[in-house]
């Protein structure tokens, strides 16, 4: 196959000295002898007119054999003559056969060469071995510290191993994080109180847990003047740091004078005096800022150069010296009719203004000065040709023609082709038809091109995986498939905090607070009391508090409480528990007493469940989504729905867990085997049911007052009886869980 020469040739043609209208109308070139003026083979103008002293001309030459050719190129100009011949000679060379450069494979082995082909698979970064320059990866878990040797190679088209490249590589052990967080912060002036002893810091984000902190406090100032100013933070090991200080100055305090405009006037040429200008109005409306902006009227002024004085009025009631500047006023603009009212085009030939083929605008109306416009007309014949576009304005007349080149082609016919089915893969190919299926994003196949989503989910393991994904065509052939390289990235375990409230019936004394009684007579053991009762602990359990949590300063607390971490599809599966503890306005903390319950899990939807060890346990309707930045439940107020039915107490008009749970067995029982109500009266003295046994910290404490009671105001086992039904002592009520 010969190649065949495309040239573009740039004339620059000068006619002779002193022509009235030098520019080219012609031109032609020729291949070896010359032919004679205008016998050449014509050129043609890029542009589509012959009009200019330097035109550019396009020519296609046939194919010429191998070797050296001389062509030659000449103009003529608009006076008639034509110019000497530009000749050049141009050599042809033989069609070049362009050999397949591509990698194929690729591997790579640490320290010793396992043989060409035997060593660990690269996967191309897009999916697919096929160009001379791969991007490749790997994901290797399995060398050990130190230094090693990494090789790689690949594999060419003409199936030969390339030569090994080679990179010295040092393995390090990993790195384990160190907990380094502060845990209170305190700041004082001038003299040191000593450590732990001066104004505590707050915490801007409500909580001490990270290494850098930013901290608040709201003091009164020390007295005018200078003053050093002292900051230190405690870490979690307890060591406080040293003291950062600075050097405040202390004003007196400032009082703010009352500055703005109230009200302002302006005035053409000479001054009428202060308050007889003419008024101006406050661009908003209102004149009470100390920066205004406002209207005026060139009312007053003449045609020519005047002064503009203003001034303003402030709330001190004195006027401003006089703003002064020269206007010039000119006389009013009439503006001209300018749009244009018709369009028409043509190709080729001009038939005339006003004969051409209509255009139409695109809004429907001719009524601007700038028009965009359509035109459905038949093409014309195959070829070159001159398209000419011109418009008629609103006086009538028409503007000069708008002219390209346009090139018809011969029309396409459109092939049926439609995508019918589609389906993907994961590493290993299955055999076309036999992968996974797709469906239309739309609801069917039936196009060209496609959206196609997924109906099925994979657990892939973290690292790298090949995605095939081919479609089915109208014409029943399976597409190659479409390959994509994706690294899976295991998912990330995160700390999810969730600010819980509730509160528990028993020892409920208002719409708001709950006794915490139990706390006030020293009765709260340290160490969680689930574990001795059996209750199932997952990923807790042992935990124990500080006993400054249980005074005054960290809240009222009330009692511990078990949250449950539950799964969103099977709420029965409890995925972990947390120990905490439950205060008097409902908010339940963690064993700080002061940080809301978390959970260490991927983020996502689960159910809640919150229990108490004489309460009836009460979990979540629906899923609740938990995530790093937190999440809120609040069981207190009706409007949260929760599972099973009637799985709250109504009292005071809050919702709250049932009490009387005696047993710990998740029923409320008044009567017969495994009542609640017997084990308060063994507590008391079976045979002196009007004893008090006081300061016990006992399941049999229904209302939670530090003392089992079972006759007279106040006692345990009444609210057992009230709430099976003081009607129907024989009936139960079970806690609402899965």
């Amino acid at each position: 196959m010969k190649r065949c020469c495309l040239l573009l040739a740039v004339i620059n043609f000068a006619l002779g000295v002193c022509a009235q209208n030098p520019h080219v109308i012609q031109a032609e070139w020729f291949i070896g002898p010359d032919p004679g003026e205008g016998l050449g083979t014509a050129m043609q103008v890029a542009d589509g007119a012959w009009d200019e002293a330097m035109e550019a001309v396009i020519a296609t030459l046939p194919p010429q054999a191998p070797g050296s050719t001389t062509i030659g190129v000449r103009v003529k100009g608009a006076n008639g003559y034509w110019s000497s011949a530009f000749t050049s000679v141009i050599h042809t060379g033989a069609a070049l056969t362009a050999r397949s450069v591509n990698v194929q494979q690729g591997e790579y082995f640490w320290d010793t060469d396992p043989g060409e082909g035997a060593g660990t698979p690269l996967l191309a970064f897009d999916g697919d071995f096929n160009d001379a320059l791969e991007q490749a990866m790997a994901s290797d878990n399995s060398i050990t510290t130190g230094a090693h040797r990494l090789y790689v190679r690949v594999r060419g088209a003409d199936t030969g191993w390339s030569a090994l490249f080679t990179q010295v590589v040092q393995v390090n052990t990993p790195l384990s994080a160190r907990d380094i967080h502060v845990q209170a912060g305190e700041f004082f002036f001038d003299s040191d109180p000593g450590e732990g002893n001066a104004t505590a810091l707050l915490a801007f984000d409500g909580d001490w847990n990270a290494a850098v902190e930013t901290g608040m406090a709201s003091v009164p100032s020390p007295a005018v003047g200078d003053h050093l100013l002292y900051i230190r933070m405690r870490s979690a090991d307890g060591q406080w740091s040293n003291e950062y200080k600075t050097v405040l100055h202390v004003g007196p305090q400032l009082t703010p004078r009352p500055v703005m405009v109230q009200a302002a006037e302006y005035f053409w040429g000479t001054d009428p005096g202060e308050g007889a200008g003419l008024p101006m109005l406050a661009f908003d409306g209102d004149f009470n800022s100390a920066i205004e902006q406002a209207d005026i009227a060139s009312n007053g002024a003449t045609l020519g150069a005047n002064v503009l004085g203003v001034r303003v009025l402030g709330a001190d009631g004195g006027w401003s010296t006089t703003f002064s500047s020269i206007v010039h006023v000119g006389p009013a603009l009439a503006l001209r009719d300018v749009r244009i009212q018709f369009g028409e085009y043509f190709y080729d030939v001009d038939p005339g203004a006003g004969n051409g083929t209509a255009l139409t605008a695109f809004n429907g109306a001719w009524d601007e000065a700038l028009e965009q416009a359509i035109a459905n007309a038949p093409s014309p014949a195959q070829g070159d040709h001159l398209l000419y576009v011109r418009v008629q304005g609103s006086d009538g007349q028409w503007s000069n023609e708008y002219k390209t080149v346009v090139h018809v082609s011969a029309p396409v016919t459109a092939r049926p082709v439609a995508v019918i089915s589609g389906e993907y893969y994961w590493d290993t190919d299955p055999g076309a038809g036999s992968g996974i299926p797709l469906s239309a994003l739309d609801g069917d196949f039936d196009e060209v091109l496609e959206v196609a989503v997924q109906n099925a989910s994979e657990e892939l393991p973290a690292g790298p995986h090949l995605l095939g994904v081919r479609v089915l065509g109208s014409d029943g052939g399976w597409s190659a498939p479409f390959l994509q390289a994706v690294h899976v990235t295991a998912p990330v375990v995160q700390n999810l905090p969730v600010t819980l409230s509730a509160f528990l019936q028993g020892p409920l004394t208002s719409a708001t607070t709950m006794s915490d009684a139990l706390r006030t007579n020293n009765l709260i053991p340290l160490t969680e009391p689930f574990t001795a009762l059996g209750y199932n602990h997952v990923g807790s359990g042992g935990e124990t508090i500080n006993p400054m949590v249980l005074t005054i300063l960290y809240g009222q607390v009330v009692d511990w409480i078990f949250v449950e971490l539950r799964d969103k599809d099977d709420p029965s599966i409890v995925l972990q528990t947390r120990c905490g503890l439950i205060k008097n306005n409902g908010t339940i903390v963690g064993t700080n007493g002061a940080s809301p319950i978390s959970f260490n899990a991927l983020a996502g939807d689960y159910h809640l469940c919150v229990k108490h060890r004489n309460h009836l346990g009460v979990m979540t309707h629906d899923p609740l989504a938990l995530s790093a930045s937190g999440a809120a439940l609040d069981l207190r107020v009706p409007s949260t729905p929760t599972y099973g039915t009637n799985a709250r107490a109504t009292t005071f008009g809050r919702r709250a867990l049932w009490s009387g749970d005696a047993t710990g067995n998740g029923i409320i029982k008044y009567t017969g085997g495994g009542n609640d109500r017997d084990p308060i009266l063994v507590t008391v003295g079976s045979t002196t049911p009007n004893n008090v046994v006081p300061g016990v910290y006992s399941t049999r404490d229904v209302n939670m007052n530090g003392q089992v009671k079972y006759t007279g105001g106040g006692n345990d086992r009444d609210p057992i009886l009230l709430n099976v039904g003081s009607t129907t002592p024989n009936n139960i009520r079970p806690a609402q869980l899965p």
